[in-house]
């Protein structure tokens, strides 16, 4: 008797199907891709993604698929944040003078390149650091006013007014 094939594991063709979905996001456009559809009419790769993205064990690999996906723009999103922040402090800490820069400049008399350390105080510059440092949401030092002028606003509604509001903005 031959080794029964195990139901639960995905063939390479579903697993292509669940990553061209993932970068897609179009069903049909996922299947038409994995799948040969030359002969079939047109509606077939449609009713066939339907049928493949609602199988159990597909419908569970696209959401593994999903969620590393979103993992990894979150990661994407707090590296580039902490290298904003990082770099916004290192332009404070030149701009105030307090750490040295290097530049390179020509000596005629010695012809030749050298490296050369300078600190320069830059008050705008600095200014500038230090408010966009404060408007990071995860430090929150500097809110816009507006934001804060619409909070005031909500906390003074009843909940109908809210509902109102919610609604007017919604149609």
């Amino acid at each position: 008797m031959p080794p029964r094939k195990d139901k639960s594991r995905l063939t390479q063709k579903e697993c292509d199907f669940c990553l061209a979905y993932i970068e897609l996001g179009n069903a049909t456009e996922a299947y038409r891709r994995t799948y040969s559809t030359n002969r079939s009419k047109p509606t077939h790769a449609s009713r066939a993604a339907y049928n493949k993205i609602h199988t159990p064990k597909i419908a569970a690999k696209i959401a593994e698929l999903q969620s590393k996906a979103e993992t990894k723009a979150v990661a994407r999103v707090s590296l580039t944040r902490e290298m904003v922040i990082r770099d916004l402090l290192e332009v404070v800490e030149i701009a105030m003078g307090r750490k040295l820069t290097k530049l390179k400049i020509y000596r005629k008399a010695a012809d030749k390149i050298e490296d050369v350390e300078v600190s320069k105080f830059d008050m705008g510059s600095a200014l500038r650091a230090l408010e966009l440092l404060g408007k990071v949401d995860t430090i929150g030092l500097f809110v816009e006013r507006s934001k804060v002028d619409m909070l005031n606003r909500f906390e003074a509604m009843s909940d109908d007014e809210l509902e109102e509001f919610i609604s007017s903005r919604l149609h």
